[in-house]
């Protein structure tokens, strides 16, 4: 875990360094960044389907940032996404049967990458196209939660069952639908555009180890993991707001 860690840091930091470090150095021009959440549906496909057999729901955040008048763009994106919950009550051990806590399982996935746009121009109506290339961390985390009306849901400890990096590159299209314009925001921004954001995206996602619901289980008094590795394809589909200034 600890290597996969350190791996995730050296793919990130130099991105996010080298992107804040050029925005920094160029001069700010009105309606040439983007600012952008989402909510995202992921459907896995192919053998990623085939073992999870369910979606995946979650967030993204994501910048963009076009030069001048030029059509392309780029930028970054992040998302948390889960794919898989439960929960069941245990007692906190078998010589102390009396105390009960929640354990629950997570599935997750929290990626990060880099954002290459086509779009010709901007107004009530613009489509564009994207090409995408990052990182997926994929993990399985357990939590013991307290229970009780005091202090419920209060995190006793946590850890990860499994976890896992790889590589994703991909590419997809939307449109932005211009709700309101904000004319003469302050000196330095002209007009401030609030979109409406609709996008789908193809992911061809690197192969991976992770857990799914019911991949933890207790045999023989002790716990066995049921450990899936494959591809991690996907379907995104995403809706939200994009802010352009």
């Amino acid at each position: 875990m600890k290597k996969r860690t350190i791996w995730l840091w050296i793919v990130c930091l130099p991105a996010l360094t080298g992107i804040t470090v050029f925005m920094k150095s160029v001069e700010t021009r009105a309606e040439n960044f983007q600012a952008d959440i989402d909510f995202v549906i992921g459907s896995p496909k192919g053998e990623f389907r085939d073992n999870l057999d369910r979606n995946g729901y979650g967030l993204s955040l994501g910048g963009l940032f076009k030069p001048g008048v030029s059509p392309l763009g780029f930028g970054i994106e992040f998302g948390f996404m889960n794919y898989g919950h439960d929960s069941r009550d245990e007692p906190l051990s078998t010589t102390i049967p009396d105390l009960t806590v929640r354990v629950e399982n997570t599935n997750n996935i929290v990626s990060g990458g880099l954002i290459l746009r086509l779009q010709p121009y901007r107004s009530f109506l613009s489509p564009y196209v994207d090409g995408l290339l990052g990182f997926k961390y994929i993990y399985t985390e357990t939590t013991i939660k307290n229970l009780g009306s005091w202090g419920e849901d209060e995190e006793i400890a946590s850890s990860k069952n499994l976890d896992d990096i790889t590589y994703y590159y991909g590419i997809g299209g939307g449109v932005m639908f211009l709700i309101y314009r904000f004319e003469n925001v302050d000196e330095n921004i002209g007009s401030l555009d609030l979109n409406l954001d609709i996008k789908c995206r193809y992911i061809i996602g690197g192969e991976a180890e992770y857990l799914k619901e019911g991949s933890i289980r207790r045999v023989d008094g002790k716990v066995k993991y049921d450990i899936h590795k494959s591809d991690t394809e996907m379907m995104m589909f995403h809706i939200g707001l994009s802010v352009v200034f």
